[in-house]
């Protein structure tokens, strides 16, 4: 599947659980220990639409957990997600933008593995979001096993810590718990 259809569908995917969201959830615990559910839309909306930036080539440095303070999402979550979600996949869909060299805060990469480092990060707090707010959390297989083969290659030891926890061991279950397991998540 190429790049673009794959952040399409994970951003409709992530997009389903943000509709979810319901006012009264925003103080809600998150599996991102040191965010709640507001803090967490705030990042989740915030990367998306620094990756828009990003992808129409405009250089940033943002600080990405500073995002959680910024009021992206007001009184309606779901359409300020949606709002992003449009502007970057209308920036990823330019021709040329997978082969782009993007301006990240640690450095420059290609189009394609910054769409994919972005991809990464709405699935997982996609899945994130789903856990806090007591829904399905399952990410389909369609999404969940090319996002296995990208975070592969994408997560390395240098982002254990960071933005990804050690893997947790996996036991058997889904392929959406495999990723998640690796991702550092307790499926």
């Amino acid at each position: 599947m190429d790049v673009v259809a794959l952040v399409e569908l994970g951003y409709q995917w992530t997009g389903g659980r943000v509709n979810q969201v319901r006012l009264q959830d925003l103080d809600a615990p998150t599996p991102c220990t040191r965010w709640d559910v507001r803090a967490l839309l705030n990042h989740l909306v915030g990367a998306v639409g620094f990756l828009a930036k990003v992808a129409a080539g405009e250089p940033s440095a943002p600080d990405a957990h500073g995002w959680t303070r910024i009021d992206f999402i007001g009184s309606d979550p779901a359409a300020a997600f949606a709002g992003a979600a449009e502007r970057a996949l209308a920036a990823w869909r330019t021709p040329g933008a997978m082969d782009r060299q993007c301006v990240m805060p640690f450095g420059v990469e290609p189009g394609r593995r910054v769409a994919q480092r972005g991809l990464t990060d709405a699935v997982v707090h996609g899945w994130d979001l789903s856990r806090a707010i007591g829904e399905n959390a399952d990410i389909p297989d369609e999404l969940a096993e090319p996002l296995w083969d990208i975070d592969q290659a994408l997560v390395d030891d240098s982002l254990r810590g960071g933005p990804f926890a050690p893997p947790v061991p996996f036991t058997g279950g889904t392929m959406s718990d495999r990723l998640m397991a690796f991702l550092g998540r307790q499926p």
